[in-house]
């Protein structure tokens, strides 16, 4: 399910900065803090003023190996 590994691998709010409003995935599978709304355009998401950064996850991609049950 592939929702259930995104939450998984989601963000927490607690971790944010103080200045971001919203959490969008990337395309490459990169998490996204920003300051003002995002939209989708053309596959990617866009962010137009206010501030954006990855949020950095403390997650080894060598824990990421699963085998479909």
């Amino acid at each position: 399910n592939h929702k259930r590994n995104i939450t998984i691998m989601k963000p927490d709010w607690k971790d944010a900065p103080d200045w971001a409003n919203w959490l969008t995935l990337s395309m490459h599978g990169q998490w996204i803090w920003s300051e003002a709304k995002p939209y989708f355009l053309g596959h990617f998401w866009h962010v137009v003023g206010g501030r954006a950064e990855l949020a950095v996850q403390d997650i080894n991609p060598i824990d990421s190996l699963e085998q479909r049950p």
